[in-house]
């Protein structure tokens, strides 16, 4: 790896937001199409509204008939979600994300240019494919960089690492 490599992978998490967790991934050789992005986009908007609306904030809480209603819808759109869409893009693997890309365990190079196919969310377990770069080896894993994500799609992702980061401190805290 060239010295510019070497920084590209330092600037992807440096001074930057990000979240490490356990998410199921894979990549594939052939970049998404350009609906693959709008829906990309509009995926992680829809888990935004979901994950962000507390029941809390709406005053629902104390109702505990409404909190099993909620209940119930969550499990019926999981199910459905599920019995639709395919189980997922691979198995669950150790990742670092961050706004500028991502270092994920275990999984070589396979070109330079790439489609990331990412669950984002338990919550709702849509699919979004998004086009990385190859940076290099990095501690048993490699380094991928986002590529010509549009202003909307960079947006979106950026509050979903910001979920995904407060999230984990939050549980850090916890134990």
């Amino acid at each position: 790896m060239s010295m510019a490599e070497q920084g590209a992978v330092l600037a992807l998490f440096e001074g930057h937001v990000h979240a490490d967790g356990e998410w199921r991934l894979a990549l594939s050789p052939e970049p998404p199409d350009p609906a693959a992005l709008e829906f990309a986009e509009q995926a992680l908007r829809a888990i935004a509204m979901v994950e962000d609306l507390k029941p809390d904030a709406m005053g629902l809480a104390a109702d505990p008939a409404l909190r099993r209603l909620e209940a119930k819808l969550d499990l019926a759109l999981l199910l459905l979600t599920r019995a639709v869409l395919p189980s997922g893009p691979g198995q669950r693997r150790r990742a670092r994300i961050g706004v500028s890309g991502l270092w994920i365990e275990g999984i070589p190079a396979m070109a330079e240019a790439a489609a990331l196919h990412w669950q984002p969310s338990e919550v709702l377990p849509l699919v979004v494919h998004l086009p990385v770069r190859f940076l290099g080896p990095e501690a048993g894993g490699g380094c991928w960089a986002f590529r010509g994500l549009a202003p909307g799609l960079s947006e979106a992702l950026e509050r979903q690492v910001f979920r995904l980061h407060r999230r984990s401190r939050a549980s850090g805290r916890e134990s």
